[in-house]
């Protein structure tokens, strides 16, 4: 993994103080597409030991808000949407794939998967995000 993707993501997690309740762990990060590993403690969990699904929504949308990050702008969520096709169960993390699916000069939509550790499809999710501004120090990722 490339140090500089791994500083930016690391940067931009430290900037949403809500995400330090997850263990997000990086994978892969281009301009316009990321993929990570979120370990899934006991405070992300249900009643029933699956995970929660406010937790899987928070997860993708974080992920699909640094999609945003990596094609130079800043956006804020204007509109969400996940699927729950599979209860989170019986997996010690998940794996979250997010993709630019329109880049257009005032609105992102980035759409997303998750997965549990055995590659079962778990959810899927659409965000459009509204562009705020052009990062200052633009970092195009390829």
């Amino acid at each position: 993994m490339n140090q500089d993707k791994q500083k930016l993501f690391e940067q931009r997690l430290a900037q949403i103080p809500f995400a330090k309740e997850f263990d997000y762990r990086l994978e892969e990060m281009h301009r316009g597409r990321l993929c990570c590993k979120v370990y899934a403690g006991g405070h992300l969990r249900n009643l029933y030991g699956n995970i929660h699904g406010g937790a899987l929504y928070t997860i993708a949308d974080t992920i699909a808000g640094i999609v945003v990050d990596t094609c130079g702008y800043l956006g804020t969520t204007v509109q969400g949407e996940i699927q729950y096709l599979k209860a989170a169960k019986d997996t010690s993390y998940v794996i979250c794939e997010a993709e630019t699916v329109k880049e257009g000069k005032n609105i992102f939509v980035i759409s997303a998967r998750i997965y549990d550790e055995r590659g079962l499809l778990l959810d899927t999710a659409t965000f459009t995000y509204f562009v705020v501004r052009e990062q200052k120090e633009t970092e195009v990722l390829d």
